[in-house]
């Protein structure tokens, strides 16, 4: 697969792009894959997707057609369109339990963060896995430069406005107070229903903030979420 394809992608917003070589993979993700995708055994590549910042946002709110074209789609008919002459098969999003967070470490996206979430090294907590892909054709994707931060940057961090701004108290040293989290934003005055304040006030990555009406269309579906598992 030529460069074109990875600059195509990136042109959509889909700016995070990895590749790995299947059968090189850690044993634990390796296993994982194929437990969760058994059909991975019959490609030679897994290509990992993801979006950081603004860019795929726009992107789907001028190729939208209506008000249900969903996040996922987009990255599917940006996948088809690019790929429609290779062998591929996406495996995410699906159905299938794939070690995200794990291959996301493994790319140098994700570093483990005081909020909860991945914490990426240019992007901050604004980046988001949006697909992996099983292929047999060669990729070589875009690349952002990770490698100045090995370790999480909530190691080193002094101020940790994450944890003073939280109105839940669910951020924390020592560790991500989930149900209190919730639990907050379940409430009718909650503050935190269409939005993250301790995520907004994190200095890493503030240039690539998600955009307002970007923020309340992701809140607004985990809070869904969490309504219909909260009955």
């Amino acid at each position: 697969m030529a460069d074109s394809a990875a600059e195509e992608l990136v042109a959509e917003g889909i700016n995070l792009q990895a590749s790995f070589v299947i059968n090189q993979l850690p044993d634990d993700l390796k296993e994982q894959l194929h437990q969760h995708a058994p059909e991975s055994t019959a490609y030679r590549n897994l290509m990992l997707f993801g979006n950081g910042g603004t860019r795929l946002w726009q992107c789907m709110q001028k190729n939208q057609q209506d008000e249900t074209h969903l996040v996922d789609s987009f990255f599917i008919d940006c996948i088809d369109r690019v790929f429609a002459d290779s062998d591929y098969k996406t495996v995410y999003p699906g159905n299938h339990f794939l070690p995200l967070q794990g291959l996301g470490r493994l790319a140098g996206w994700h570093h483990d963060s005081t909020m909860g979430l991945g914490i990426h090294p240019v992007f901050g907590l604004w980046f988001a896995y949006r697909g992996a892909v099983l292929t047999n054709t060669e990729f070589s994707p875009y690349t952002t430069d990770s490698s100045a931060m090995p370790e999480s940057p909530c190691d080193t961090c002094e101020r940790e406005p994450c944890i003073t701004a939280c109105p839940a108290r669910a951020v924390t040293t020592d560790r991500y107070q989930v149900r209190q989290c919730t639990d907050y934003r379940l409430q009718a005055e909650s503050s935190c229903q269409s939005r993250c304040i301790s995520r907004q006030v994190c200095p890493l990555g503030k240039e690539h903030q998600y955009l307002p009406d970007q923020m309340k269309h992701h809140y607004d579906f985990s809070l869904a979420a969490i309504k219909r598992y909260s009955k």
